[in-house]
């Protein structure tokens, strides 16, 4: 994976965010939801809205790289009235 500098406040594009929410996944398979460091307790996001997220992401990058995008035409066959 490729790493990405979240140490300050910088804006990501979707590509980025997509391989932000992949990460998670992986560390969240790997290490569980939950876990104490320090005595102190975390919890990730659920797996549930990470996969929402990572879909969400990757169903607008293939929105964008569509030639029409998520138009949809609309043909009226039949007599005016």
């Amino acid at each position: 994976m490729t790493d990405i500098d979240i140490s300050s406040v910088q804006t990501f594009t979707t590509a980025e965010l997509l391989k932000l929410a992949e990460h998670a996944i992986a560390h969240l398979l790997a290490g569980g939801q939950s876990y104490t460091l320090n005595g102190r307790q975390f919890t990730r996001a659920s797996l549930a809205d990470l996969r929402a997220i990572r879909d969400s992401l990757s169903q607008e990058i293939e929105e964008a790289a569509s030639p029409t995008g998520t138009m949809t035409a609309l043909a009226y066959f039949g007599r005016q009235q």
